[in-house]
């Protein structure tokens, strides 16, 4: 294993967070080197790369700076020989519901109102895909769940935290009588504002979604 892989980064780039993820799995020790948001100023990164755009990844002298081709050298020369797809990040939590569509549906409309939530939205996605693409799939609905007072309270802090708003749940077939039901970690939702106040109003939406799974779960 050589010790001499740098990978030129920026914190919010989510392609550099993608290389990051794969380095970790492959357990590979690298040197982050953090470069200017302004691209005009990445002097470093331009010298090595000929461009100022990121990620730039150096093995040993060889730079690589498509994030695609990234990925895959490290597949093929540190992990499997072959390009693996990254596994996906926990966004949500989830339990599994026997019974009808109908009644996990009402289960669950139930466990969060008494969490504290409405539903401020719904999306059949089973409906919509057929009249829209004439594609037949399992039932899949998307309810979007609000709590007013802390939406309000957010947006008042943030007006775009509308962008992550409602929190949704997602109501989807396994196989016959038996549901996904998946609520969204919102701390990793609202985590993308960046600041700390948001995350404390997420704190507060993210207890109340897990009451409301604990008593769907019961």
């Amino acid at each position: 294993m050589k010790p001499n892989l740098i990978l030129y980064n920026l914190e919010s780039c989510p392609f550099c967070s993608l290389i990051k993820k794969k380095l970790e799995i492959l357990g590979l020790p690298v040197l982050l080197v953090p470069v200017p948001v302004n691209g005009d100023d990445r002097k470093e990164v331009i010298e090595i790369s000929g461009q100022k755009s990121i990620p730039v990844f150096v093995d040993d002298g060889k730079v690589i700076t498509s994030s695609k081709e990234i990925m895959e050298y490290l597949d093929t020369e540190y992990g499997t020989g072959s390009p693996v797809p990254l596994p996906s990040s926990d966004i949500g939590w989830r339990t599994i519901i026997k019974g009808s569509y109908d009644d996990v549906y009402a289960k669950t409309i139930k466990a969060f109102q008494e969490a504290g939530f409405g539903v401020l939205t719904e999306i059949n996605v089973q409906a919509t895909l057929k009249k829209k693409l004439n594609i037949d799939m399992a039932p899949n609905t998307i309810l979007g769940m609000c709590q007013p007072q802390l939406a309000y309270d957010s947006m008042m802090a943030e007006p775009d935290t509308g962008l992550l708003l409602p929190c949704n749940v997602v109501i989807r077939e396994e196989s016959e009588n038996s549901f996904h039901v998946t609520a969204i970690r919102s701390v990793k939702l609202f985590s993308l504002v960046g600041r700390e106040d948001i995350l404390n109003f997420s704190m507060k939406i993210n207890k109340m979604i897990r009451a409301a799974m604990a008593g769907l779960e019961k």
